[in-house]
């Protein structure tokens, strides 16, 4: 019997759902691997991200970021009691995406938020004394190291100026130089799973399974 394949719509919807899922199962003052955040934070974040374009247009351009933490910030301070926590929530589960992508541009959206969910989860999970490491499914793993592929020289320049190659072995195109290795000195390796290569990309080093050499 031949294995269904899941689309893009079913890999981003099975991770977004972990996430409400996760954050429902948390407290709103619980911590999070993100420095300064609760999850009343995160998910002041999340909503923000996905509903007011402009005013989250901070989280990637520099000179915006201060405006978009205050807002940030200001948000969380009203989720800090269950009911509003979990409203937030509920309103976060239900949302489209810009220009209704959940629903009419699936790859899209699969593009712009599978890593986001990821880490976010693992920022939540990971936060935690004895935490263990989820056990995603093949075709997730490939699609977050396709990501990876992509934006990896983008977080890792400044950290790796003698070159970086990344490995997840049993992947497809599973290695892959970042950076250039300078002549006659050696490039860093980071070898692990997508995901757990994700989450050190992204300043999770000390909770990502990884291995450097």
């Amino acid at each position: 019997m031949t294995q269904q394949t899941l689309t893009p719509a079913q890999i981003i919807r099975e991770e977004r759902t972990a996430l409400v899922q996760t954050l429902r199962q948390a407290q709103p003052t619980d911590p999070t691997l993100c420095e300064g955040w609760q999850c009343r934070h995160l998910l002041a974040h999340l909503v923000l991200r996905e509903t007011e374009f402009l005013t989250a247009a901070g989280i990637v351009v520099p000179f915006l970021s201060e405006r978009t933490t205050k807002v940030t910030n200001y948000r969380a301070e009203s989720l800090i009691e269950r009911e509003a926590y979990d409203r937030a929530l509920d309103r976060f589960e239900n949302l489209d995406g810009y220009l209704k992508m959940r629903k009419l541009a699936t790859k899209v959206d699969r593009k712009l938020n599978l890593i986001e969910y990821f880490v976010h989860i693992e920022d939540v999970r990971r936060a935690r004394p004895e935490w263990k490491a989820r056990v995603l499914n093949h075709e997730t793993q490939q699609a977050i190291w396709e990501d990876v592929r992509s934006r990896a020289k983008m977080m890792a320049a400044k950290n790796f100026p003698h070159g970086l190659i990344v490995e997840a072995p049993g992947f497809v195109d599973g290695y892959f130089t970042v950076i250039e290795p300078k002549e006659n000195i050696p490039a860093t390796i980071l070898t692990g799973e997508p995901g757990e290569l994700a989450l050190y990309l992204f300043g999770r080093e000390d909770h990502a399974k990884v291995e450097l050499s």
